[in-house]
């Protein structure tokens, strides 16, 4: 899941014309896993199954998983999602959209 979390950031700041390094990604990624972990549980398990659903999701379209995707595939994947507004799906992007997003800015200002 690691692997999904950084390439979902990368993709996220991707989409959002935002510029960032590895330390950024790690930075976000520490905080978006702090924030699932305080979730309750059944919706951290759902947040995580939907995680696993997307990642896997497009082994039936392109033979690989979400994370092995090259960067134009994920933002078009991610776009399409926002856009068409699909059920689950969107809500993922959009929950780790706005984590991502309000740690970068918050990151931002400190520099």
């Amino acid at each position: 899941m690691k692997k999904f979390n950084h390439m979902f950031t990368e993709s996220i700041l991707e989409s959002n014309n935002q510029g960032f390094n590895n330390e950024i990604i790690q930075n976000i990624n520490l905080y978006v896993s702090s924030s699932l972990e305080k979730m309750p549980d059944f919706m951290q398990y759902g947040v995580l199954l939907i995680s696993i659903f997307f990642n896997h999701l497009f082994l039936f379209f392109y033979l690989k998983r979400f994370e092995d995707l090259d960067s134009a595939k994920r933002l078009k994947i991610i776009n399409f999602v926002k856009a068409r507004n699909v059920i689950l799906l969107s809500l993922l992007v959009r929950l780790h959209e706005t984590l991502i997003l309000n740690r970068y800015f918050e990151y931002e200002s400190k520099i």
